[in-house]
């Protein structure tokens, strides 16, 4: 194990690094940086112009974006009220019971290609742990966790969503929370959550493509 652990902090950043870069030219529109971060299933995209690196885009900065572009559109259209949260929420979830084990949180997190998990506690949401939380703690301790538990690591003030909230509504919990994933609720119970990265996707679905299918019966994912 410590030579596992003075090993990793050996390791440069070329080391790890994604060297095929997608990227998007500065004069290509919205629509085409969306479509590249979707097809590659990818959160940021540098922009080049001529060849060199004049800057990167983040999903996040095409969030508000879309959301007041749909809701111009419904209401320049008159489509009556905007898409609510039930719509556009991923029904597949992954939960842990407050009781578990770290390694058993990281373990539901690999199998089921979430990266994130709902801790529950009696029925109730009691906090999220996601990859990014996991790292963090790593840099923090290093690659030694076997002192850790779930609650060391997992957020507690879990901000939430009832479906009938409207999408300009959750973009605002998205933004200003400074979050990226929200557990939605309905008649107290935990139904589903919205990603910031799906919460996009479904807004660029709305806007661009608007026959794309939606939908789906709850799925989850518990230990």
């Amino acid at each position: 194990f410590n030579s596992l652990r003075s090993n990793f902090y050996e390791l440069k950043v070329k080391d790890i690094m994604t060297e095929k870069l997608i990227v998007v030219e500065e004069e290509q529109d919205i629509k085409t940086g969306l479509d590249l971060m979707s097809q590659y299933n990818i959160r940021h995209l540098p922009v080049v112009s001529n060849g060199n690196l004049v800057g990167v885009v983040s999903i996040n900065d095409f969030g508000i974006y879309l959301s007041m572009l749909i809701k111009l559109q419904l209401n320049f259209l008159n489509k009556g009220p905007l898409p609510n949260v039930k719509q556009i929420m991923d029904k597949k979830i992954c939960t842990v019971p407050r009781t578990a084990h770290l390694t058993d949180a990281i373990r539901a997190m690999v199998t089921s290609k979430i990266p994130y998990v709902i801790i529950t506690d009696k029925g109730r949401i009691y906090g999220i742990l996601t990859e990014r939380d996991f790292v963090r703690k790593i840099a923090q301790h290093g690659l030694d966790i076997s002192n850790l538990s779930l609650e060391d690591i997992a957020t507690k003030d879990v901000t939430t969503a009832k479906t009938y909230f409207d999408i300009y509504r959750l973009s605002y919990l998205f933004y200003s929370k400074g979050i990226r994933r929200i557990p939605v609720i309905e008649n107290n119970r935990l139904v589903g959550a919205v990603t910031l990265d799906r919460f996009i996707d479904k807004i660029n679905s709305m806007v661009f493509n608007p026959k794309k299918a939606q939908g789906g019966k709850a799925c989850y994912c518990m230990v």
